[in-house]
């Protein structure tokens, strides 16, 4: 069932996850299970990642319980600061633990052994193609976000809780290149964070339990 229906999804997942450096395992077609990536440059970027996403979180919560802003104003930056901070404590993996790939593995495992001759059962689910649209829907989703909120903060740059809505008489600034490069930074953040989180939401959690009641159907 994971092997057949789920696998192909994560797969493409991670050519994004590897261009953006911020997951710390990779598929190896060779063996047909994911292992732990060794080079150190990559590492270091993924420690770097989970490190400013919790700062980002961190900032964006100050800015709006401790900052000037308005109810309204706090209420709409709760929102981005809960996909946020969903994505940060997701993908927060600093130690490289090889437990969330571990569950996968053993899946793809499993798979090829005991339950080898009955996926065929799982398949046709009606489960799993709920699951599986709803996975896709996800992927176009943190694909997007990011790309919108771009074109918020340029055209509203001084959106809370981001942080030009930080700095005092955000308004009254007029350097165009400074906001911009604020916002590609603020992309960049969004992107890293929601493809590593949505790694283990969709695949470890979502995935898991998804298999798991396939295969107390089957046994």
């Amino acid at each position: 069932m994971f092997s057949a229906k789920f696998l192909p999804i994560p797969k493409f997942h991670l050519k994004f996850c590897k261009f953006l450096n911020c997951i710390p395992f990779r598929y190896s077609e060779n063996l047909g299970r994911l292992v732990p990536i060794k080079n150190g440059d990559t590492l270091f970027k993924f420690k770097l990642q989970c490190v400013l996403s919790t700062l980002y979180c961190g900032a964006m919560g100050a800015n709006i319980f401790l900052g000037g802003l308005s109810t309204t104003e706090k209420l709409q930056g709760s929102i981005f600061l809960m996909a946020y901070l969903i994505g940060a404590v997701s993908r927060w993996n600093y130690e490289l633990s090889p437990g969330p790939i571990q569950v996968i593995n053993s899946f793809l495992q499993y798979e090829a052994g005991p339950l080898r001759d009955l996926l065929h059962i799982s398949v046709q689910s009606g489960i799993v193609k709920v699951m599986r649209t709803f996975i896709w829907l996800m992927e176009f989703s943190i694909c997007v976000i990011p790309i919108l909120q771009l074109v918020l903060l340029i055209y509203a740059p001084c959106t809370a809780p981001f942080i030009l809505s930080m700095i005092p008489n955000c308004g009254e600034r007029s350097n165009r290149g400074f906001q911009v490069g604020i916002h590609l930074f603020e992309s960049w953040m969004g992107y890293h964070t929601m493809y590593s989180g949505a790694t283990w939401l969709c695949y470890v959690l979502l995935g898991g339990i998804t298999g798991f009641l396939e295969y107390l159907k089957i046994l």
